[in-house]
């Protein structure tokens, strides 16, 4: 029973953000892959990728609306965006993306575009290799969750400072 509340939360936070429709899409934004390193693997395997060159995953105006959009819901109370983690410091605040979206249209749209375009392609290229299945083009791909993160490094550095001195 439990299996099935956590796959129905699952499918759930899944469908807030466009799931993948079309697995051809070509990768057009080069990167670099970050890989376990472990004494233990013949086979190195990549964990994460790093994005770098002249095709950025979002523009600059699409930084920019989502930002102001979630500054809008750091600073509205009743937006409904709050965290949804216990371990928050002063000065940091966070946002989901799919709350964002949900909240505003234009957000919806860029994200749409992003994660169909940009995302899902650069993920099936750069982790189609990975002896993960059979045939990586039977999967398609969602996003379960990602934030926008605010992060007051001086806040931070003042806990610790405050921490070592006591």
């Amino acid at each position: 029973k439990s299996i099935d509340d956590e796959h129905a939360r699952d499918v759930e936070a899944c469908s807030s953000l466009p799931a993948e429709i079309d697995t051809i899409t070509p990768n057009h934004i080069d990167y670099d892959r970050i890989y376990v390193r472990s004494n233990e693997d013949v086979m190195q395997r990549p964990i994460a990728i790093r994005t770098h060159g002249p095709n950025p995953v979002l523009n600059a105006s699409s930084i920019q609306l989502i930002r102001s959009a979630a500054e809008r819901a750091w600073f509205n109370p009743n937006s409904g965006a709050t965290s949804r983690f216990t371990y928050q410091r002063k000065g940091n605040s966070e946002a989901h993306l799919n709350d964002l979206a949900s909240a505003d249209a234009s957000v919806q749209s860029v994200v749409d575009e992003m994660l169909r375009s940009k995302v899902y392609p650069l993920i099936r290229d750069a982790f189609g290799s990975v002896d993960v299945v059979d045939d990586i083009n039977s999967l398609r791909f969602c996003v379960y969750d990602s934030l926008v993160i605010r992060y007051n490094a001086t806040e931070a550095n003042a806990g610790l400072l405050l921490s070592n001195t006591e």
